[in-house]
C-alpha cells in the first residue's frame, strides 16, 4: 500500500513547477476521490457531477490551473496527472467516458508536492472514517507544502476531517447530494487556501469561514402534534441536511435551536451552537409534544433568551441576527407584538409554513417584504425540495446585510445628487391610535429619508406638519438650513393625539407648498410624503386631486390600519403607495422611496447604450423565457429610446451566442419590443464565459456603439456557468462596461459576481415572477450609476476664455457649453464652488470675480450672455492677468486651504508663448492647479507649459471634440475639490496594514492616499487633529494626535512612515491603538469631539478582531474599515461594527475613487444622539404694562436671550454620548399673555424669537406658585426619559419665599430635573433677587452662584448646568466635576503686513485769505462845488403783492426764506463726501428769531400709531464706534465728541438782531462747548472749532487753524463783541462761504463729524443727502415744521427756545439725540415717528439719452444708475389688471439715422408700463438687454412718441404720471421746436418732467423748456464729469417720488395755465401716432417674437439679480464726488470736485 502511494505521489507531483512568485494567484489542484462502497454507485454521480462542474469553472491554461484526478478505495486509481490535458474540454471527455465508480474499502495515502508559483493543494473527498491513519501522511504532506481541503459527506467524522485538513479547510456535508450547493463555495475556497500563509508560533489562528456564512441562526420549531410521526422525520431531515450545510463554527456560523408547542424550550443557546455534531444531535432528539401552539410566546422567548450577547448573539459585532420559524398550526396567542418587538431588535425573521399555519400570522411574524421571507408549502414531505432554495436565501440574506445593503444606499445617495433642488413636506399621522415606540419608528424613518438629500436654503428644503384631528405647523419649509437641524427638528416632534382627519392636513398642506412655490416658482419639484397608520374620517380625494393640480409629487405610506384606497386616492398612482404591515418595516421602504422621489431627475438626461445577454438554455423552460423577455420589455419601456437617448440590443447564449440586434437597430420602444417578441428559445447548454466574450465586441462603434456613453451589459440566466466567467467578464470592465447579472436560484451566486465584479451588482432573485420587483432598481442603477466623483463641492475656479479672432460664434457657444457643463455639476455658493471668469484676445477682461455671483444659475446667466472679443492671442498676458483674480480681496479662499484650479481654454497658439511657462508655474507655486484645455491649432507644448505634466492638459482636434473629454476633465476638477464637510472638531487616527501583503509600492500608494485625505480638512489645534499607526504581528504607533498640526506637517509625517512587514493581526492592532484615544495622549474624547479610527488592510486578519473592536466602539470611537483586494467583508463589518461603515476596493490604485466617501463618512461621524434634554423658559418682568408687546423695552431678550439659547442648544462633553451632540428643546411660558399662549418645543434656530415678537401682555407677569406650576405644565410628556429643565429670568420673587421654595420642591418630586434662575437689572428690592437662590434646584456645585443676566460667561455656565442634566437623566452619573475655565492665552503672533495702499488724493486748496489790514487815510481832497436840489418826482403807484414760492412739503415761505433752502442744498452738498449709514454725521443746527406767522387752519384729527424706529445694521458701524470710544481717552478729556468733528457756529448780526438776542446766541453756543471734548493737538478725537458771524456777509471770528486750547476757545467766544448792522439777511451768501471756504480742508477719516450751527433759518433737500438737520428757532416757526414733512426717516428736528425760556432741557436732548446718538445703543427716548406712508401711486416712464453725446463708459454708468433708481418704485405685481402700485416703462432715443417726418421711431422700446410685475425682472432687462444706440439725439420727437404710445394705450392711468429725461447733451436742431412744443402738451396734459442733465455740453433754454416748474425740483445738472454722481441723483430723486406722491407741486402749475388754454385752442386733440419702435439691423422682422421671448426670459422665476447681491451699490459708491457752485435762472449745475475718499465722512 505505501509502494502505491509513493507512486502516486512521484506521478501527481513530477510536474509541479517551483518557480517562486510574491502573491500566487493559481495552483496545481489534484482531486483525490473516494470510490468506496461506503459511497455506493448510486451516490457517485453526484461526486462526478461536483468534479464536472469545477473543471468547468477553473481557468485551464497552461500558466493557470491545472488539474490532476485520482480515486481510491482499497487502491489507487490515477484518472489523469497534473499535465496530461492543457485544457478542460479533453478532461471533460474523459470524465463522460472513462471515469466510473471503483468500489472496495477504504484507505488513505500521503504524498509530496512542491509549494511555490503554483501551490499544490489536494481535495480530499471522504465518503467515511478511514480504515488506516491519516494523521502521519496528512502531516507529512503538509509539512512539504501540500495545502489539504477535506470534504466529508455521509457518515465521516469531524475529527478524520480535522486531521487530514490544513487549517480550517475542512467541510462536513450532511449528505453527498449537498455537493451541488458546495460546488458553488469551492472557487472562493480554493482561492482562500492559495493565499493561505501557515501562522508564526504566536498566532492565533482565525478559522476561515466559506462563503457568506458569518451569522447568528435561530430556528424555532413548531413541534406540536398536528399530523403523522413520518412528517415529524420529515422536518428533521429537512434541519439535518440544513445544518450539514452550514458552515458551522464559533466565529462563522451559530446555530440555535428552540422547539415549542405551549411552552417555549431552548434546546441549545447560540453560544453553544459552534459544534456542528451537537447540534445534529439535537435534532435528532427532538420529539413531538401536545398541546396548544403559542407562537407570540416563543417569539419573545427567543428575544429575551436567546438573541442577547450572554447567551451567544453577537449583534453587536455586526454578525447578522436570523431567525427561522417552521410551524404548521395557527397560535393561539397574538404574534404581531411579539414579532414586531423581535425585528426591531434587528432580527430578520423567515418563515416557513406547513398546510394549517395562519398565512396572515407568518405575514406578520416576517420580515418585509413578505414574499422573500415567507414560504408556504403544502406538506411537510416539500421540505426537502425546498432546502436548497432556504439555504440560498439565507446566504443572500446574509450577503445583503453585510455588502449589498450598504453599498445600494450609497448609490441611491448619489443618484439623489441629481436632485438638486426640491421643496419636500412631511405629513405626519400623530392620532391616538399611534404607539409611542410607532411614533418613534415614524420619525426615524423621516429623518432617514431626509437625510438622503442635500439640504440648503438654495437646494432641497424640507418642512414638517402633523395632523389629527387638527394639523400643526412642526417647522416650515425655510426654517432649517441643513441636514443636522432638519434631523433635530423632527426627532423634537411630540406626538399630538386624537382621531384621524387626513383631508384636512392635505388642505393646509396645499397652502404651505403653495407658499414656498411663490418664493421659488416652478423650477423646482415639490413632494409631499404623507405618512399614516389609520383610516382617514374626512374626505381626501379633493385635497389630493389640489395638491397634484399643483404639480405636487405625493407619496402616501401607509402602516397597519391604514386604507390602501384612501392611499392610492391621496397619490393617484400605485407606484406611489406604500403599504407595510407594522412600524418597524418602514426602515425597509425607505430605500424605495427615496429611490422615486430621485428617480425623476436622476433619469431625466438618461443616456446609455445598453446590451441584453439572455441566457436561453434548456434549464430555463419556455414559460420562464416568456417572463425573462417580459422582463426585458418593462426594462425598456422605462428607458427613453432614441439615438441621443437609451440604446439597446439583445445577444442570446446557450452552448453558443446568437445576435438578435444591436444597439443602432431599432430606435422606439416598440420596435425593440416586437423585436424581444420573436425571440426563440435555444435550449442548450450554459456557456456564460464564452457568451461574455462574445458580447464584447457590440459595446464597438461598428455595432451601434457611442463614443463617450455609459455602457452597460445586463446579463439574465438561472444556471450555472460550464465555462470559466472571470476572465472575459474582468476584460468588459476593464473597457468601461458596467456589468448588473440577473440570476435566479438556478445560478451559481459566486459567479455572478466575478461577472459583476461587486455583490451590490448583483440582483439573485428566487424565481422568474420576481424579476418585477426589481425593474425600478435596475433602471435606477443605469440611470446614476455610481462615480468616482459626483459632485464639485469645495472649489474655487477661475475660467480663462480664448476669446480670439480665431473662433467663430458657434465654436464660442460649444466652449461655453463646455464650461456650463462645469457649472452643472458643481454645488455653487458662498461657501461652497465659487465660479469666476476672464476672457481674453490681444488684453483680458474679467467677466466676473470669484466673490460676485453666488448661485449656479447666476454664473450659467453670464456664461451664456458673453460674446467674443476677436484679435490675438495673448494667453501669458492673460495668465499673468489672472493671478489678481485668486487674491482674497476678489474672494479667494487660498488662504482657508480651499483647493483653487484655473482652467484656461484655447483654441491656438499664443503671441507670447515664451513667456507661458514663467507665467504658468508663477501660479502653480501658488498653489493653483492648472488645467489647460486645448483645441484645433492650440500647441500641445504650450498646454504642456501650462499645465505643468501631462495629465493636467487635454487636447481635442475639433469643437465638436469637447464633450468627448469633459468626462475626463470634470473628473479633474471635481477630483480636486474639498468634501463640503459638516463637522468641526475630529481626532482622527490612521491605522495601516504594513504586512508582507503589501507590495513596498502598494504601501507607498496607500500613504499617498492618506495624506490626501489630510487635505480635505482644517488640521489645526482647535479643528482635526490627526495620529498614525501601523500594524503587521507587529504593533508600532507613527505619532499621537496632536503632535503635528498643519497639514504639510501631518502628509510630512505620513509620508516617511517605513513599512515594518510581518503577519496580519488586527486584532492585537486594534487593542494597542486604543491608547491614542485616551486624554493623557492628546484625545479630546471628554470634551465630546467625535474620535475616528480609520482601518486600511489588503488581507484577512489571522487573530480574532471581533472583541477588541467591540470595546473601541464601546467607548464611543467610531471606526471605518478599507479593504483593499481580496479581503473578508464579514471581518470588516466586525472591526467596523456596521456594514455602512465598511468600504471595499479592488486594488491600491483604487484608493483614489473612495477618498471622498471616506471624508464624507468622517464629517459626519458622531451618529445619532440617544441623550435629550427639554428647556421651558420662563419670564418675570414686573414692570411690563398691559398692552405692551413682551419684547417691549425689554431690550435684553434680543441681545442676551439670543446668544444665550444659542449657547445651550448644542450641549457636548456628556460622558456617555461621545462625539454626539445632546439634543436641546426649548419652549416658551409667557403666563401674562392677553390671548392664551400655548408652549411649543423647538430646535434652536436663528428666528426662534420669531412666535414672541408679537405677543401682547395683560400686564406684569409675577413669580408665584402659579408662574413655577405653569413652568412645569409646559413640560407635555412627563414621564418621558428625557431631561427636563425650568429656566426663569426673575427681577425678584413676588411671594413668600417658603411658599415658592415648597412648589419647587413639589416639582422636583414630580419630576422636573433642574430649576434654574436668571436674574435681571430692575428689581425694586436687592433681597428679591437674592432669594432666588432658594427656589433653584439641580444646580450641582455652582448651588450658591445667581447667575445674573451680565455675566460674561452665562452661556457656558448654563451649558455646564444643562450638561450635569444630560449626565444624571441620560448616564446615570450623578456627580461631575468640571474645571473653571483656563487662564486666556498669549496673544497670537502679529499678522502679516497689508500691501501698500492706494495712492492719496491731492490735497484740498488752503483757507481763503481775510481782508487786509485798512490802509492809511489818503490826504484830504478839494471841497468840490455844491449841485443844485433836482425837481421832486411824482408819488408812484402802490405796488403788487409779492409772490409765495411754492416749497416741497406744501409750505409756502417768503422768497428769503427760499433761499435758506436752496443754500442748504449747497451747504449740504458740500458735505457729500460722506457714505451712507454710517455712524458720522453732519449736523446743520439753525437758530431763528422770525415773527409770529398766521396761524394755520385746523388739520383733521390724525391716527394714533406706535413709534417704531427703523431697523439699522450696526455691525462694522458699532465696532468702529467702539474704536473710538477707546481712542477717546487719549487727550485725557471726556466729552460728547469721541469722533473727530468739524463743526461750525454761525451767529446772526443782521440787521433787527439786538443785543441780548446775540448775548443769548452765545450763551447757548457756549454752554454746548463746555461739555464738548475740543481738539487741542493730534489726537483724532474731539471737534475742531470755527466761529462765523454773518448779516448780507460772511466773516470769519475763529479759524479751524487757529486750534485754541479749550479754556481759551472759551474764553475768545465770551469776547465776541455784539456788532450792531444795518444790512439785510442774506443766509445764502453766508452758506456758501461756510461750504467753499471753511469746510475746505477737513480731516479725513471714517469717524470725522462736521456740523454747521447757524443761529438762523430751515432745511429742503437734507433728506436726499443723509444730513439731519437741527433748526434752533426762538419762536415758533411752523413753515419749518411744515417743510420737514418731506423727511420720511423721523429724524428731522426743530427745536423751539422762546425768549425768557430755559434752553437748557432743549440742549440736552439736543446732545443725547444728535450729538451722542448711539446707534448701537439707541436712547429710546430719541425716537421720532415717522410720517405715515401715503398711498399714491405712479406710471413712470425713463427717457434715456443713447446718443453720442454719451459716452461708453458713461453709458455703462447710466444702466447701474437705472438700477439703483428702480428701487424707490413700488411696483405692482398685475401691471395689466391691478390699480394700486407703480408701473415702469424704459425708453432709450437717439437710434442710427433717424430723420423727421419719416416712418422710422426715434425711440427703442426696451418695455413698456406693462411687460414687467416686478423690479427685479426690470433690473435683468436693465443690466443683460440695454444697449447704445449712438445716433442723434431728438429728444423732442422721442418725447412725443412716449407720450402717444405708452400712457395713452396703457390700461388703469395712475394719478400721478412721470416722465424722467436723462440727457447727455443738445437736442438736434431740427427737434428744438418739437421739443418746446410737445415738453408743453406733456406739461399741460398733468406729466412731471424730471430732467437729469449729464456731460460737459447742455443748453440752458432747452433744459428749462423741457423740466416742469419749479426747476429746482425738476432739474439735476452735473457739469464737465467722467461718471455722474449717482449717490446724490438717486437720494434727490427719491426725495422727488415722495413729493410727487404727497403732491408738493401741482401739476399742470398754475403759472401755465394760460399757455396750456392757447394750446389746446391751436392744437385740438389729434389722435396718437403709431409708429413701431426702433429694431437695429434685421432684426425688425422679428420684432414681436423676440420681445415675446425677452419678456418670458426675464419672468423667470428661477432668475436671482445681481442687482440684489449688490453689485449697484458698489456702482453707486464708486462715483466721483460734486459740489454745487452756482446757480443760473433758478437751476442747479454742479461742477467736478476732487475725489474723496468715500470712507472718510459717513452721514447719519
Amino acid at each position: 500500500m505505501k509502494m502505491l502511494l509513493v507512486f502516486f505521489l512521484m506521478i501527481i507531483c513530477a510536474h509541479v513547477s517551483v518557480n517562486q512568485h510574491p502573491g500566487p494567484e493559481y495552483a496545481d489542484v489534484v482531486f483525490l476521490v473516494d470510490s468506496s462502497d461506503h459511497l455506493g454507485i448510486k451516490s457517485f454521480p453526484w461526486v462526478k457531477m461536483f468534479i464536472n462542474k469545477m473543471i468547468s469553472s477553473l481557468p485551464i491554461e497552461a500558466d493557470k490551473y491545472r488539474v490532476g484526478l485520482a480515486q481510491y478505495s482499497d487502491g489507487l486509481h490515477n484518472e489523469f496527472q497534473l499535465n496530461t490535458f492543457k485544457s478542460k474540454g479533453p478532461m471533460l471527455n474523459h470524465l463522460k467516458k472513462n471515469f466510473g465508480f471503483l468500489g472496495g474499502s477504504l484507505t488513505y495515502f500521503s504524498s509530496r508536492r512542491d509549494r511555490k508559483q503554483y501551490p499544490p493543494i489536494l481535495v480530499v473527498m471522504a465518503s467515511a472514517d478511514s480504515e488506516d491513519a491519516v494523521e502521519e501522511a496528512a502531516e507529512a504532506l503538509r509539512k512539504d507544502g501540500v495545502r489539504i481541503i477535506s470534504v466529508g459527506m455521509q457518515r465521516v467524522s469531524e475529527e478524520t476531517l480535522k486531521a487530514m485538513a490544513t487549517g480550517q479547510f475542512r467541510y462536513n456535508l450532511r449528505t453527498v447530494r449537498d455537493l451541488s450547493a458546495f460546488s458553488q463555495n469551492m472557487t472562493q475556497i480554493l482561492k482562500e487556501a492559495i493565499q493561505y500563509k501557515d501562522g508564526t508560533v504566536n498566532d492565533i489562528l482565525v478559522e476561515v469561514c466559506k462563503g457568506s456564512s458569518v451569522a447568528d441562526v435561530v430556528f424555532l420549531l413548531d413541534v406540536s402534534i398536528n399530523g403523522s410521526w413520518e412528517d415529524f422525520d420529515y422536518l428533521k431531515e429537512f434541519l439535518e441536511e440544513s445544518v450539514s450545510a452550514l458552515d458551522i463554527k464559533e466565529n462563522c456560523m451559530r446555530v440555535s435551536l428552540v422547539a415549542y408547542s405551549n411552552e417555549t424550550k431552548v434546546l441549545n443557546p447560540l453560544s453553544r451552537g459552534i459544534n456542528k455534531s451537537e447540534i445534529l444531535q439535537h435534532i435528532q432528539s427532538l420529539s413531538p409534544r401536545t398541546g396548544k401552539v403559542y407562537t407570540g410566546a416563543a417569539l419573545r422567548k427567543i428575544r429575551k433568551d436567546v438573541f442577547t450577547a450572554q447567551n451567544g448573539s453577537r449583534k453587536n459585532q455586526g454578525v447578522p441576527q436570523i431567525a427561522v420559524l417552521v410551524t404548521h398550526s395557527p397560535s393561539a396567542d397574538n404574534v404581531t407584538k411579539a414579532a414586531v418587538n423581535l425585528r426591531r431588535q434587528g432580527v430578520t425573521v423567515f418563515t416557513l409554513g406547513m398546510e394549517g399555519a395562519s398565512d396572515t400570522q407568518l405575514e406578520k411574524i416576517a420580515s418585509h417584504p413578505a414574499e422573500q421571507y415567507i414560504s408556504k408549502l403544502k406538506s411537510f414531505s416539500d421540505l426537502a425540495a425546498h432546502n436548497q432554495t432556504f439555504l440560498k436565501k439565507l446566504r443572500k440574506q446574509i450577503t445583503h446585510t453585510v455588502s449589498v445593503l450598504s453599498e445600494w444606499t450609497e448609490t441611491l445617495k448619489s443618484g439623489c445628487v441629481d436632485t438638486e433642488e426640491a421643496d419636500i413636506y412631511l405629513l405626519i399621522d400623530g392620532s391616538g391610535s399611534t404607539q409611542a415606540t410607532d411614533f418613534q419608528e415614524m420619525k426615524t424613518f423621516l429623518s432617514d429619508v431626509v437625510g438622503m438629500f442635500n439640504i440648503a436654503p438654495q437646494k432641497v428644503r424640507v418642512g414638517a406638519v402633523q395632523y389629527a384631528d387638527r394639523w400643526d405647523l412642526e417647522f416650515e419649509i425655510n426654517k432649517y438650513t441643513n441636514k443636522h437641524d432638519v434631523g433635530k427638528a423632527i426627532e423634537n416632534i411630540r406626538q399630538m393625539g386624537g382621531n384621524t382627519n387626513t383631508g384636512a392636513a392635505l388642505n393646509f398642506t396645499l397652502g404651505l407648498l403653495q407658499k414656498a412655490k411663490q418664493q421659488r416658482g416652478n423650477r423646482v419639484p415639490y413632494h409631499l410624503v404623507v405618512l399614516t397608520n389609520g383610516v382617514s374620517q374626512d374626505s381626501v380625494v379633493g385635497p389630493a386631486n389640489r395638491l397634484r393640480e399643483e404639480l405636487v409629487h405625493i407619496y402616501a405610506i401607509g402602516v397597519k390600519e391604514a386604507n390602501q384606497t384612501q392611499l392610492r386616492e391621496i397619490t393617484g398612482e400605485e407606484k406611489r403607495v406604500y403599504y407595510v404591515h407594522d412600524f418597524d418595516a418602514l426602515k425597509d421602504i425607505k430605500n424605495q422611496v427615496v429611490q422615486e422621489i430621485c428617480a425623476e431627475e436622476a433619469c431625466k438626461e438618461m443616456k446609455a447604450d445598453i446590451m441584453f445577454l439572455v441566457d436561453s438554455s434548456g434549464s430555463i423552460g419556455l414559460e420562464n423565457f416568456i417572463k425573462m423577455k417580459t422582463f426585458m420589455k418593462n426594462l425598456v419601456s422605462k428607458s427613453k429610446i432614441g439615438a441621443d437617448r437609451v440604446q439597446v440590443g439583445v445577444v442570446q447564449f446557450s452552448g453558443d451566442s446568437k445576435e438578435e440586434f444591436q444597439l443602432d437597430r431599432y430606435m422606439s420602444q416598440s420596435e425593440i419590443a416586437d423585436a424581444i417578441d420573436r425571440m426563440a428559445h435555444i435550449g442548450q447548454n450554459t456557456c456564460t464565459g464564452s457568451a461574455l466574450t462574445f458580447v464584447s465586441q457590440y459595446f464597438s462603434p461598428a455595432k451601434g456603439a457611442r463614443p463617450n456613453v455609459r455602457k452597460f451589459l445586463i446579463l439574465i440566466t438561472d444556471g450555472e456557468a460550464q465555462d470559466v466567467v472571470k476572465d472575459p467578464a474582468e476584460a468588459l470592465r476593464q473597457k468601461g462596461i458596467i456589468i448588473y447579472s440577473v440570476g435566479v436560484f438556478g445560478s451559481n451566486v459566486t459567479q455572478l459576481e466575478e461577472i459583476s465584479g461587486r455583490p451590490e451588482m448583483v440582483f439573485y432573485v428566487e424565481n422568474f415572477d420576481i424579476l418585477q420587483h426589481i425593474e425600478d432598481d435596475l433602471v435606477f442603477g443605469i440611470c446614476s450609476p455610481r462615480e468616482e466623483c459626483k459632485r464639485i463641492e469645495v472649489l474655487d475656479v477661475v475660467f480663462v476664455i480664448d476669446s480670439s479672432g480665431s473662433i467663430d460664434h458657434d465654436e464660442y457657444n460649444i466652449m461655453k457649453d463646455f464650461m456650463i457643463g462645469l457649472v452643472k455639476k458643481a454645488d455653487v455658493g458662498k461657501n461652497q464652488v465659487r465660479f469666476g471668469a476672464l476672457k481674453y484676445a490681444k488684453n483680458p477682461e474679467v467677466l466676473f470675480y470669484l466673490d460676485r455671483l453666488g448661485t449656479k444659475w447666476e454664473v450659467i446667466s453670464e456664461l451664456q450672455n458673453d460674446q467674443p472679443i476677436g484679435g490675438d492671442t495673448y494667453t501669458a498676458k492673460a495668465l499673468d492677468f489672472s493671478d489678481h483674480m485668486f487674491t482674497e480681496d476678489r474672494g479667494s479662499r487660498l488662504h482657508q486651504g480651499v483647493p483653487q484650479v484655473l482652467i484656461v481654454i484655447t483654441d491656438g497658439k499664443s503671441h507670447d508663448a515664451d513667456e507661458l511657462n514663467a507665467t504658468a508655474k508663477a501660479l502653480r507655486d501658488k498653489g493653483i492647479l492648472v488645467l489647460a484645455v486645448g483645441i484645433e491649432g492650440a500647441n500641445v507644448e504650450e498646454l504642456l507649459a501650462m499645465a505643468g505634466s501631462s495629465d493636467k492638459y487635454f487636447f481635442v482636434e475639433t469643437f465638436g471634440g469637447l464633450k468627448g473629454i469633459f468626462s475626463d476633465v470634470s473628473t479633474s476638477v471635481c477630483n480636486s475639490s474639498k468634501v463640503d464637510c459638516e463637522i468641526e472638531k475630529v481626532d482622527l487616527v490612521f491605522l495601516l496594514d504594513g504586512s508582507n501583503s503589501i507590495h513596498p509600492e502598494d504601501f507607498k500608494k496607500m500613504k499617498n492616499f492618506l495624506a490626501s485625505v489630510v487635505q480635505d480638512f482644517d488640521v489645526s489645534v482647535n479643528r482635526v487633529q490627526i495620529g498614525a499607526a501601523q500594524f503587521s504581528h507587529t504593533y508600532r504607533p507613527e505619532f499621537p494626535l496632536g503632535m503635528f498640526t498643519g497639514k504639510k506637517e501631518i502628509s510630512f509625517q505620513i509620508e516617511n512612515i517605513q513599512q515594518i512587514f510581518g503577519y496580519t493581526h488586527i486584532g492585537e492592532a486594534l487593542r494597542q491603538v486604543g491608547h491614542y484615544f485616551r486624554p493623557d495622549t492628546g484625545s479630546r474624547i471628554n470634551a465630546g469631539t467625535p474620535q475616528v479610527l480609520l482601518v486600511l488592510t489588503d488581507g484577512k486578519s489571522q487573530d480574532e478582531v471581533a472583541q477588541a473592536a467591540e470595546e473601541l466602539r464601546h467607548k464611543g470611537i467610531d471606526i471605518y474599515s478599507v479593504g483593499i483586494g481580496d479581503v473578508d467583508d464579514q471581518q470588516l463589518v466586525q472591526i467596523t461594527g456596521t456594514a455602512d461603515k465598511k468600504l471595499t476596493v479592488h486594488s491600491f490604485d483604487e484608493l483614489r475613487k473612495v477618498k471622498k466617501r471616506i471624508v464624507r463618512n468622517i464629517c459626519t461621524s458622531g451618529g445619532d444622539s440617544n441623550c435629550f434634554v427639554d428647556i421651558v423658559v420662563g419670564f418675570d418682568i414686573s414692570t411690563q404694562q398691559n398692552g405692551q408687546t413682551l419684547l417691549e423695552g425689554q431690550s435684553w431678550m434680543e441681545t442676551y436671550l439670543q446668544d444665550i439659547l444659542r449657547a445651550i442648544s448644542s450641549l457636548s462633553g456628556v460622558s456617555c454620548e461621545v462625539g454626539t451632540e445632546t439634543q436641546v428643546s426649548v419652549a416658551f411660558q409667557v403666563t401674562n399673555a392677553i390671548e392664551k399662549y400655548s408652549p411649543k418645543f423647538e430646535i434652536y434656530s436663528e428666528n426662534i424669537l420669531k412666535n414672541l415678537k408679537d405677543i401682547t401682555v395683560k400686564g406684569p407677569s409675577l413669580l408665584n406658585a402659579n408662574l413655577l406650576s405653569s413652568l412645569w405644565d409646559a413640560f407635555q410628556n412627563k414621564s418621558a426619559a428625557r431631561g427636563k429643565v425650568a429656566l426663569l429670568f426673575s427681577d425678584g420673587l413676588d411671594d413668600d419665599v417658603e411658599k415658592l421654595e415648597q412648589k419647587s420642591e413639589e416639582l422636583r418630586k414630580e419630576g422636573l430635573n433642574a430649576l434654574i434662575t436668571v436674574a435681571l437689572d430692575g428689581a425694586t428690592d436687592s433681597s428679591d433677587l437674592a432669594d432666588l437662590l432658594y427656589i433653584e434646584f439641580g444646580k450641582g456645585f455652582e448651588y450658591r452662584t445667581q447667575f445674573t443676566l451680565g455675566m460674561r460667561d452665562l452661556g457656558s455656565r448654563l451649558s455646564r448646568q444643562l450638561v450635569n442634566v444630560a449626565e444624571r437623566t441620560c448616564c446615570c452619573l450623578f456627580c461631575k466635576c468640571v474645571g473653571e475655565d483656563g487662564t486666556m492665552g498669549e496673544p497670537g503672533p502679529a499678522g502679516k503686513k497689508g500691501p501698500p495702499g492706494f495712492k492719496g488724493s491731492d490735497g484740498y486748496l488752503g483757507e481763503e485769505g481775510i481782508a487786509g489790514e485798512r490802509g492809511a487815510t489818503g490826504p484830504v481832497g478839494e471841497q468840490g462845488t455844491k449841485g443844485c436840489y433836482g425837481a421832486k418826482g411824482p408819488k408812484g403807484s402802490r405796488g403788487l403783492n409779492g409772490q409765495e414760492v411754492m416749497i416741497p412739503n406744501i409750505i409756502y415761505l417768503p422768497i428769503c426764506c427760499l433761499e435758506i433752502f436752496l443754500f442748504l442744498r449747497l451747504l449740504a452738498r458740500k458735505l457729500t463726501s460722506v457714505s451712507t449709514g454710517s455712524l458720522l454725521s453732519h449736523i446743520c443746527l439753525f437758530l431763528l428769531q422770525g415773527r409770529r406767522g398766521w396761524p394755520g387752519p385746523p388739520g383733521m384729527p390724525g391716527t394714533r400709531r406706535k413709534t417704531v424706529r427703523a431697523p439699522f445694521d450696526k455691525g462694522a458701524h458699532c465696532s468702529r464706534n467702539l474704536y473710538w470710544g477707546e481712542m477717546a481717552d487719549c487727550g485725557g478729556q471726556a466729552g460728547w465728541f469721541s469722533h473727530p468733528t468739524e463743526l461750525v457756529f454761525m451767529l446772526d448780526q443782521s440787521r433787527g438782531v439786538t443785543e441780548p438776542e446775540f448775548l443769548r446766541m452765545k450763551e447757548m453756543m457756549l454752554s454746548l462747548l463746555r461739555g464738548l471734548r475740543v481738539r487741542e493737538n493730534h489726537c483724532p478725537a474731539g471737534a475742531r472749532v470755527a466761529v462765523l458771524s454773518y448779516d448780507s456777509h460772511a466773516r470769519l471770528l475763529i479759524r479751524f487753524s487757529d486750534a485754541y486750547k479749550k479754556d481759551r476757545l472759551l474764553r475768545e467766544i465770551e469776547a465776541l463783541p455784539y456788532e450792531r448792522s444795518l444790512a439785510a439777511r442774506d443766509i445764502g451768501k453766508a452758506m456758501r462761504f461756510v461750504s467753499r471756504n471753511v469746510f475746505k480742508r477737513m480731516l479725513p477719516g471714517a469717524h470725522t463729524r462736521r456740523i454747521a450751527t447757524f443761529f438762523s433759518s430751515a432745511a429742503l433737500e437734507f433728506s436726499a443727502l443723509d444730513i439731519i438737520p437741527v433748526v434752533i428757532a426762538f419762536t415758533n416757526v411752523p413753515s419749518v415744521r411744515r417743510s420737514f414733512a418731506i423727511d420720511d426717516t423721523g429724524t428731522f428736528q426743530v427745536i423751539t427756545v422762546p425768549s425768557g425760556t430755559d434752553y437748557t432741557p432743549a440742549l440736552e436732548g439736543l446732545q443725547r439725540c444728535t450729538f451722542c446718538y448711539d446707534v448701537c445703543k439707541p436712547d429710546a427716548s430719541c425716537d421720532q415717528a415717522r410720517p405715515p406712508p401715503v398711498q399714491s401711486y405712479m406710471d413712470a416712464a425713463f427717457l434715456l439719452d443713447g446718443s453720442r453725446h454719451m459716452g461708453g463708459a458713461e453709458f455703462e454708468d447710466i444702466r447701474g444708475f437705472l438700477g439703483a433708481l428702480l428701487d424707490h418704485f413700488d411696483i405692482t405685481p398685475e401691471p395689466e389688471t391691478s390699480v394700486t402700485g407703480d408701473r415702469v416703462a424704459l425708453l432709450i432715443h437717439a437710434p442710427p439715422n433717424f430723420l423727421p417726418n419719416t416712418q422710422r421711431s426715434p425711440v427703442k422700446t426696451e418695455f413698456n408700463l406693462t411687460t414687467y410685475r416686478s423690479k427685479r425682472l426690470m433690473k435683468r432687462h436693465v443690466e443683460e438687454s440695454v444697449q447704445q444706440l449712438s445716433g442723434e439725439a431728438f429728444i423732442g420727437h422721442a418725447l412725443q412718441w412716449t407720450l402717444d404710445n405708452i400712457f395713452f394705450r396703457t390700461p388703469n392711468p395712475r394719478r400721478n404720471k412721470v416722465i424722467f429725461v436723462i440727457s447727455a447733451g443738445e437736442t438736434s436742431h431740427l427737434d428744438q421746436e418739437i421739443l418746446k412744443k410737445e415738453s408743453l402738451r406733456a406739461k399741460c396734459q398733468g406729466y412731471a418732467l424730471f430732467v437729469f442733465s449729464l456731460g460737459p455740453s447742455w443748453n440752458d433754454q432747452e433744459l428749462e423748456d423741457l423740466a416742469s416748474y419749479p426747476l429746482d425740483h425738476h432739474l439735476v445738472q452735473l457739469g464737465r464729469i467722467h461718471r455722474p454722481d449717482h449717490r446724490y441723483g438717486v437720494k434727490f430723486m427719491k426725495a422727488f417720488i415722495s413729493s410727487v406722491r404727497r403732491a408738493i407741486n401741482k401739476y399742470p402749475p398754475i403759472n401755465i395755465k394760460a399757455k396750456c388754454n392757447r394750446l389746446s385752442s391751436t392744437n385740438p386733440q389729434q389722435p396718437p401716432r403709431q409708429l413701431r419702435s426702433f429694431v437695429p439691423g434685421p432684426h425688425r422682422a422679428t420684432l414681436k417674437e423676440d420681445a415675446l421671448q425677452k419678456v418670458k426670459f426675464f419672468q423667470r422665476r428661477n432668475y436671482l439679480s445681481r442687482v440684489a447681491r449688490g453689485s449697484r451699490d458698489n456702482t453707486v459708491q464708486h462715483f466721483t464726488r460734486n459740489i454745487p457752485s452756482i446757480f443760473r435762472n433758478g437751476k442747479r449745475v454742479i461742477e467736478t470736485a476732487p475725489k474723496y475718499d468715500e470712507r472718510s465722512t459717513p452721514r447719519v
